[in-house]
């Protein structure tokens, strides 16, 4: 799959996308994740918490006017099918503007798209209200 076809994909799907809550967590030495550390904090929590998936995906961050910016993000799946952000931003406002489109498919091409570039632009779709 050509990052074009990938980056299609994503935007095909940006419709659908969903708020993903903020869940404050410690890890197992009692640290908070860090901000911007996302893909990190993910892969940690999954390893301190077998039970949980990591969620491999791109987030909104920004309205052009003509497209929203994403970039890539990683979240959680607990043993409860609840998904749920265990990363802080520096500014916590800006979390209710922020919708999640999973990634599809295997980790490797979510790495190597994310390694490619970190940021996606979508044009503004219809059915979405920005």
């Amino acid at each position: 799959m050509t990052r074009v076809e990938y980056e299609r994909s994503v935007c095909d799907r940006l419709a659908n996308a969903t708020r993903i809550p903020f869940r404050p967590v410690s890890f197992a030495d009692g640290t908070a994740p860090m901000v911007g550390g996302c893909h990190r904090n993910a892969d940690r929590w999954v390893t301190e918490n077998p039970d949980c998936d990591v969620v491999r995906g791109w987030v909104t961050y920004s309205n052009f006017g003509v497209s929203i910016g994403l970039t890539a993000h990683s979240v959680v799946r607990d043993q409860d099918g609840q998904v749920f952000d265990i990363t802080p931003l520096e500014n916590e406002r800006y979390r209710a503007g922020m919708q999640f489109v999973p990634h599809v498919g295997r980790d490797q091409v979510f790495l190597s798209m994310k390694e490619s570039n970190l940021f996606i632009q979508c044009p503004i779709p219809n059915e979405l209200d920005w």
